[in-house]
């Protein structure tokens, strides 16, 4: 296990004030954008394309009842997958389901300006994921305000990210440091009008989450990288 550093000490209950800005912030309804994620098995979640995103939001205001066959998207990388909007859920014709959840971040957060960021989670050069929006927005605020590090402890992740040398380090001395960059993304994520009651995060219901951390649910490609 690496040690903290002292800077990096003296940073972290400043991370932590962050973390915990970033939940507060799109847990208010306010004018913004609206970001759908799903969870993976290792119970990470993943945002949705904008262009499923716009689906998925839709979905919503119309109150489509049913599954919503994700491929109507226009992303080919969610073809097979249906999303249920009422039950919170993405599932395959297998019957393996995975939690989904919205959330609404404010006109001047990353994502609203079209900002994401993504780690290397791959060999190749070319194989990029993306941040969950809460990471993604704790970076875009961290690297706002000039600092060096981001611990990702209260998010539940055992790295730390470096902005100045642009890199994710384990607190693992087994696994590998991974290259990170901010990217802007090529389409914008649904509006969320001002004075809407839309802006409460909403996710699976406790037992449909614990389903997917007993193993049920298997893991869809994640999105093509922004260049």
């Amino acid at each position: 296990m690496l040690k903290l550093n002292a800077k990096r000490s003296d940073n972290l209950i400043y991370n932590i004030i962050i973390h915990n800005s970033v939940l507060m912030d799109h847990r208010q309804p306010t004018a913004g954008v609206a970001v759908w994620e799903w969870l993976r098995p290792d119970q990470h979640w993943r945002p949705y394309t904008p262009c499923v995103c716009r689906l998925l939001e839709t979905a919503m205001e119309t109150k489509e009842s049913g599954g919503i066959d994700l491929a109507r998207s226009g992303d080919p990388k969610v073809n097979g997958f249906s999303a249920h909007v009422g039950q919170m859920l993405q599932s395959d014709a297998s019957g393996a389901t995975w939690p989904i959840r919205r959330s609404v971040h404010g006109t001047n957060s990353g994502v609203a300006r079209g900002i994401h960021w993504m780690w290397q989670s791959g060999l190749q050069t070319d194989q990029w994921s993306w941040y969950n929006i809460d990471v993604s927005e704790a970076l875009c605020e961290t690297y706002k305000r000039g600092l060096d590090h981001l611990d990702l402890i209260p998010f539940g992740l055992q790295y730390y990210v470096d902005l100045k040398l642009m890199r994710q380090v384990p607190l693992q001395s087994n696994r590998r440091c991974r290259n990170v960059r901010q990217v802007r993304l090529p389409s914008s994520f649904p509006p969320v009008p001002v004075g809407t009651t839309r802006g409460v995060v909403r996710t699976a219901s406790t037992s449909q989450m614990r389903s997917v951390a007993m193993g049920t649910g298997s893991m869809i490609p994640l999105q093509t990288p922004v260049p």
